[in-house]
């Protein structure tokens, strides 16, 4: 799994262009992809929240609140993983 933790202030175009961003970098990378950003205010930025997490495929498989605090587990089990290669 690759996961990014960085906070980005929100503007409203951003979260279809995040989920777009995290999605096909899933599918570039073969793994799933966790984007966990920030909500709130600090000094002239707001944060936006929209935290998402995407499978190996590139489905979205958690999208987060917008403008508000959320806490949510998420569970990406062999389902969302890519399928094991053979070996010699």
């Amino acid at each position: 799994m690759y996961s990014i933790s960085r906070p980005v202030p929100g503007i409203s175009a951003k979260g279809d262009l995040r989920e777009t961003l995290v999605t096909n970098a899933a599918k570039l990378l073969g793994c799933p992809v966790v984007y966990c950003n920030a909500v709130g205010g600090n000094d002239e930025l707001i944060f936006d929240g929209r935290s998402v997490a995407a499978a190996a495929d590139g489905r979205v498989v958690a999208g987060l609140a917008a403008f508000q605090e959320e806490l949510r587990v998420v569970t990406i089990g062999a389902a969302h993983l890519p399928a094991a290669e053979e070996g010699p």
